[in-house]
């Protein structure tokens, strides 16, 4: 293979000498003009001298030039060739250029390009390495070639130009070109002083006057590539072939001035940072001379001892931290080892031991602060300050010291006595004791009555900010971590530090973010913990972090100490109870936040929502109004679910389409909204009124749902009293099923006591059909067991039921009325559409005496034990005819949009009611709702 190599000037960028550089500019400003008319022949050999038949020699990517004098480097296998050409007289050789990639064993002539150079061999070495210097000599056109004893051999034509007349038309514009040439090299020299070789090299051998290998010289010293220095070579004309040597020579400015503004900015880069990097040195020196600055290891190790010594850490991590320190200060700063245990020492350090938060106990403060973050929720309030309260009477009793009596102050004057024949030391380790005693009795003070709180409730009803507000009232910092999809065990514990990029776990950021050791902590949707990873199961990891008797020392897998988490006061919350392990909630004090009324969602929009929504949006005070009535329809017909998500959502959405207009109209001074704007604000109400349904066989019940209550009508009708049968539509689940045939059965066999009146074969041949609206609705639960029997009842006795009422229970196949779940949501739902008699099992009055005051009023409940207390009160006389207030009143429920208010109904209404609480759970479903109404197959029933 051979390369007649790359110009020298290629890669490297050199500072030459002034001097030096000021000579060879002048060698080439001195030009001496010709002759007019005179020609010069471009060769310096003469063409008889020019052998017409020669051997040929690949060199591959960049073409030999006339002007060039370079050494060559040949593969063996031209060895023979190269032996030829130096016994020749001439000592000339044809090099002609080869595509780069070609081997050279599959060489054809094709591969080979038509023009080539001319050259005369100076100097050879033939041995392991053929080398030898080729100069310049003319063009060469291969016309044939042929292999001639293992030569390639060609016929040569030489082509000349002829340059014209120096004041010719063609002569002149040859001479501007050249004039710019000489002018571009004279701007390329400064900038890369390596171009001073090669055009030493053009003014030793040739003239600076011929333009001929001038154009040769300007392209063979650019870094052009192969394909343009081939063109050059191959363009015999003078003018044409100038212009393209002077385009090549120009590219090359432009390349080499870039190439010296990057190596002027990188040597500046340089030379700035090693200036710093000297002058950081000789500080570093000098300060150690002086003895006022330390290496990085000792800075670190100082820096570690005294955040420590800021702390008041337990006895065994002040005897990690002193092993750890050690082995800092011996490991090298470069060292993995040494990154790792800094990390450590950072962690160990950041956390606040024995650092706790004043916390405030005022009672009256927290009931203020709960009162005006959350409206609503007294009976969640009440359990929350319940527990604040504890913490406040055990700290004033910690505080408040009695007086000593006599008999004290003579203890405490003998124990004086005892003293003086103490020695110092003795003396000494006794102030220690009651100093650390003391220390122990008031931290004790800090620690909370070892309850783990757990809010559970739908989403929106606002368990996370009921919990920031707890830590407001306390005084103590707020952090949470929320447990979705959590499934790590390593999450909480923290990795061992064996792993790369190991992190303490949760509960350990969380007291370096708290920076105290008895945070609020709020462990967030703790019923959505994954609990199939491989990686281990963090609800059972939770067991020691909430466990009152093991968070005391809570042991940290990275740490690889044991911390007391027993100061933090943790809250979790959760949407729902299934789904978290049973030893889990075992450790939690369960609070219920069943979701909001509407009386109350109306005052959280008013004070809470719509100043928030209207600040956020930038909207000045009064300059939206939203009516009462307005609001009170958002809240019936668009926001019917427990929590006030979706109520925040209608306001923001009426707050951007009341921005728009302003924007639309500049005139417009306010906007008002009122319940008629509330369709074109927020489009189709999603929820619709429930209707009051009345006849025969149509009996009114009482569903729980996710989003609150709801009425629940139940159809019976007599299909055909031919054949007995009995059929049963409406999407229900299996419990409600066999709710159904356990009311049908108990109505049969007990028709003769409830209605003695009734053929008692009235179901012998009858085939019944039982329908519960709306069929599209998935319906479950248990709680419509005396519905159902008051709809089969009825339809035995052909007897409406008694006007005005709704009811809810279980019934056994032995007529037993069974508790429910959701009484509040269900009174809720029968006064919203104007139904104030309801019959609730007897298991509940505890439940219905718990509503609130604005719940019950005007609410008149029957209690029943058995289902013959329903039928006596569904079917009397006594209760055939609404009393008329009751009638005006549920009269304008049913015709207006405005909910009835309870100063319209009767104080005669009201009717106490006192019984044991029994704890129940519903899961009946929504009828006229588009969404599933409840948990399919959760029992309602009270323990028994």
């Amino acid at each position: 293979m051979s390369d007649n190599g790359n110009n020298s000037n290629s890669g490297n960028n050199g500072n030459g000498g002034d001097s030096s550089r000021d000579g060879d500019s002048a060698a080439v400003e001195n030009v001496q003009e010709e002759k007019a008319g005179r020609l010069k022949k471009e060769l310096s050999v003469p063409e008889k001298e020019r052998p017409p038949v020669l051997c040929v020699l690949p060199v591959f990517g960049r073409p030999f030039m006339p002007s060039q004098v370079i050494p060559v480097q040949l593969a063996p296998r031209w060895e023979k060739a190269l032996r030829k050409t130096l016994d020749s007289p001439s000592k000339m050789v044809l090099l002609v250029a080869v595509p780069e990639g070609r081997l050279e064993s599959d060489l054809r002539e094709a591969d080979f390009m038509k023009m080539g150079c001319l050259v005369r061999v100076i100097q050879a070495r033939v041995g392991e390495e053929l080398q030898f210097i080729a100069q310049g000599v003319a063009r060469g056109r291969v016309s044939r070639l042929r292999t001639v004893d293992g030569c390639i051999e060609g016929d040569i034509e030489y082509p000349e130009c002829q340059v014209p007349a120096t004041m010719s038309p063609e002569g002149i514009e040859i001479k501007a070109y050249a004039m710019s040439i000489l002018s571009t090299l004279k701007e390329l020299m400064p900038l890369n002083p390596l171009y001073f070789e090669e055009l030493k090299q053009y003014l030793t051998r040739f003239n600076p006057n011929d333009p001929s290998m001038l154009a040769d010289c300007a392209a063979s010293i650019t870094t052009s590539e192969a394909e343009q220095l081939q063109n050059v070579l191959e363009t015999v004309d003078l003018l044409p072939r100038m212009k393209l040597s002077l385009g090549l020579l120009k590219n090359e400015v432009e390349i080499a001035k870039l190439q010296k503004s990057i190596k002027d900015t990188v040597a500046q880069k340089l030379s700035d940072r090693q200036k710093e990097f000297f002058l950081k040195e000789q500080l570093r020196e000098i300060q150690k001379e002086l003895g006022i600055t330390v290496d990085d290891k000792t800075a670190d190790v100082n820096r570690f001892r005294e955040k420590m010594e800021k702390l008041n850490p337990p006895e065994q991590v002040q005897k990690k931290f002193a092993d750890e320190l050690n082995r800092l200060s011996v490991l090298e700063p470069a060292s993995a080892e040494y990154a790792v245990c800094r990390d450590y020492l950072t962690w160990l350090t950041n956390i606040p031991w024995g650092i706790y938060a004043d916390q405030n106990f005022d009672y009256a403060r927290a009931r203020k602060i709960l009162e005006e973050d959350h409206e609503g929720l007294k009976d969640v309030k009440d359990r929350i300050l319940e527990y604040l309260a504890v913490g406040a009477f055990k700290l004033r009793n910690q505080e408040v010291k009695p007086q000593e009596s006599a008999a004290e102050k003579a203890k405490t004057a003998e124990a004086g006595l005892k003293a003086e024949s103490e020695t110092p030391a003795q003396a000494e380790n006794d102030a220690e004791s009651a100093a650390s005693d003391d220390r122990k009795f008031r931290q004790s003070g800090d620690e909370s009555n070892g309850a783990i709180l757990l809010f559970v409730g739908p989403p929106g009803v606002g368990k996370t900010s009921i919990g920031k507000s707890i830590a407001r009232a306390l005084n103590r910092p707020f952090f949470r971590l929320s447990l979705g999809g959590m499934r790590d065990e390593a999450e909480i514990k923290g990795h061992r530090r064996t792993y790369v990029g190991a992190l303490p776990g949760r509960m350990v950021q969380a007291l370096k973010e708290a920076q105290v050791m008895n945070p609020v902590i709020m462990l967030d949707e703790i019923d959505k913990l994954s609990h199939d990873s491989f990686r281990g199961d963090p609800a059972s990891t939770l067991l020691e972090t909430l466990d009152p008797e093991q968070n005391s020392g809570f042991l940290d897998n990275y740490l690889d100490l044991r911390l007391d988490l027993s100061k933090c006061l943790f809250i979790c919350t959760a949407n729902s109870m299934d789904t978290i392990p049973a030893p889990l909630l075992d450790r939690l004090d369960a609070i219920t936040l069943s979701g909001y009324l509407a009386e109350e969602k109306m005052q959280i929009a008013k004070k809470h929502l719509i100043p928030k929504i209207f600040k956020k949006d930038g909207v000045p005070k009064n300059k939206i109004k939203i009516r009462d009535t307005a609001l009170r329809k958002i809240v019936d017909e668009y926001a019917r679910e427990a929590g006030v998500r979706s109520l925040e959502k209608a306001i923001a959405k009426i707050s951007r389409k009341a921005v728009t207009k302003f924007l639309e109209d500049e005139n417009l001074a306010n906007v008002t909204v009122t319940p008629d704007d509330i369709k074109g604000y927020l489009g189709v109400a999603p929820f619709t009124r429930e209707k009051t349904i009345s006849g025969v066989g149509v009996v009114t019940g009482l569903a729980w749902t996710s989003v609150g209550g709801a009425t629940l009508p139940i159809e019976a009708e007599l299909v055909d009293n031919s054949a007995r049968g009995f059929k049963l539509t409406g999407n229900l689940g299996q419990v409600m099923k066999e709710s159904a045939e356990i009311s049908l059965s108990y109505v049969i066999s007990h028709l003769r006591e409830l209605a003695p009146d009734t053929d008692p074969n009235f179901f012998e041949k009858a085939l019944v059909h039982l329908h519960v609206p709306e069929g599209a609705t998935p319906k479950d639960g248990p709680s419509a067991g005396v519905t159902m029997a008051s709809a089969f009842l009825s339809l035995a006795l052909n007897r409406a039921p008694n006007p005005g009422f709704a009811m809810t229970g279980e019934i056994s196949l032995t007529g037993s009325v069974l508790a429910i779940g959701g009484v509040r949501e269900k009174v809720i739902a029968a006064k919203r559409i104007g139904i104030y008699r309801l019959i609730v099992p007897k298991a509940n009055m505890a439940d219905v005496e718990e509503l609130p005051e604005y719940v019950r009023d005007g609410v008149e409940f029957f209690y029943a034990d058995v289902y013959k207390d329903v039928a006596d009160i569904l079917f009397s006389d006594k209760y055939a005819v609404l009393p008329e207030k009751k009638k005006t009143s549920r009269s304008k429920a049913a015709g207006t949009s405005e909910p009835v208010k309870n100063s319209e109904k009767p104080e005669t209404d009201k009717k106490p009611s006192s019984g044991k609480k029994t704890a129940t759970k519903s899961s009946g479903k929504a009828a006229g709702r588009k969404t599933k109404a409840g948990g399919k197959g959760k029992s309602e029933n009270a323990k028994q």
